[in-house]
């Protein structure tokens, strides 16, 4: 009980004042816990920042996981079209998938090469449910990676974008993206 919301603070913590400006004083005093009992369940901060980043990357992989569940029974294309939606807004994942994309644009130093490794393996992971879609709808399939990447990077880009724009002007890009994106599948 305790770990979990140590995790959740940290998570809230790191997402208002990023690593470098959460400390475990900031944690324990969010928790309503001593800084002794921090210790019973975590080494450091970066050990705690660690777990909490792979409980966020795993969050992020059910949830791709999940909306392909959901949309088993529709068309690839329309299954595409969904996870583009759902995955372009980082409202749609909660605090983790936040969490996500501020430690991925504004990674601790110290952490940014074993983050890098952790988010790979979520995202080959992610890859092969994307890249399978693709290629069942791409008009040649030999575009199939470079589609791949396309929407990736336009993924990662409207998630900025969310931040940047109105609700009604983002939901303009997102469509023109996609309406691009489409025309390179059957």
């Amino acid at each position: 009980m305790t770990e979990q919301k140590l995790r959740k603070a940290a998570i809230e913590l790191f997402i208002e004042h990023g690593y470098e400006g959460t400390s475990i004083a900031k944690i324990v005093q969010k928790v309503g816990i001593r800084k002794s009992s921090f210790y019973a369940h975590f080494k450091s901060k970066g050990e705690l920042f660690l777990a909490v980043f792979k409980e966020a990357v795993g969050k992020e992989s059910d949830r791709i996981s999940e909306i392909e569940k959901q949309l088993a029974e529709k068309e690839p294309v329309m299954q595409l079209h969904e996870m583009f939606k759902n995955l372009s807004d980082p409202q749609n994942g909660g605090m983790e998938t936040h969490f996500l994309h501020r430690m991925l644009f504004y990674p601790p130093t110290e952490f940014k090469r074993e983050m890098k490794v952790i988010f790979g393996e979520m995202e080959g992971e992610a890859s092969q449910i994307i890249r399978k879609k693709i290629a069942e709808t791409a008009k040649n399939a030999d575009d199939t990676e470079n589609l791949l990447a396309v929407f990736y990077a336009l993924i990662d880009g409207l998630s900025i974008e969310t931040h940047l724009y109105t609700e009604a002007e983002y939901k303009k890009r997102l469509q023109a993206a996609w309406t691009v994106f489409r025309g390179n599948l059957k």
